[in-house]
């Protein structure tokens, strides 16, 4: 269902060291894909607070990597 998303948290897994150079997240709005983020590394936590956003899916697109991106975590509030 649809719910109201204020904040994404990303982690790389950073054993491997920090890989993302740089991403964007899209939210879905009404049928439509919106960029809510254009962001850069992620490393051991990144924390996006976004303008609240209405949405039932959301995605994460790695724009550029050093290495194979190792994403640990995503969480959605």
């Amino acid at each position: 269902k649809v719910q109201t998303i204020k904040y994404v948290v990303l982690r790389e897994y950073i054993k491997l060291g920090q890989r993302v150079e740089k991403f964007n997240v899209e939210a879905n709005v009404e049928g439509q894909w919106a960029k809510i983020a254009d962001e850069t590394t992620i490393g051991h936590k990144r924390i996006l607070k976004l303008n609240p956003v209405d949405t039932k899916k959301l995605r994460i697109n790695i724009v550029s990597s050093r290495a194979c991106p190792v994403i640990s975590s995503v969480e959605i509030y």
